[in-house]
């Protein structure tokens, strides 16, 4: 188990020193004109693939709920006449003065 953990810190400590180290170095280029590496267009792909794929999905969430706000509007605008209606029937019905 020492020698798991020992392990385990190791590498998580790695990563992050190797790119300082690179960077240090002057191996990461960090101009804007520069082109991007491999692996940070695959990246880039990456995310796009993703957002492609999650875009139908999400257009129909939100055209779900623009139909639920315009039903739940009109619904209120219902309710909202109908205690105005009862109101008034009720003035009449039975006036305070």
């Amino acid at each position: 188990m020492r020698n798991f953990l020992l392990g385990f810190v190791v590498g998580i400590l790695t990563l992050p020193a190797g790119a300082f180290a690179a960077a240090w170095m002057g191996c990461l280029p960090t101009n804007a004109s520069a082109t991007p590496a491999r692996s940070e267009k695959a990246f880039a792909h990456l995310a796009l693939d993703s957002i492609v794929r999650l875009a139908p999905r999400m257009q129909r969430k939100h055209r779900r709920t623009r139909i639920e706000k315009v039903f739940g509007f009109a619904l209120g605008g219902i309710v909202r006449i109908a205690m105005a209606a009862r109101a008034i029937a009720f003035e009449k019905l039975h006036p305070c003065h």
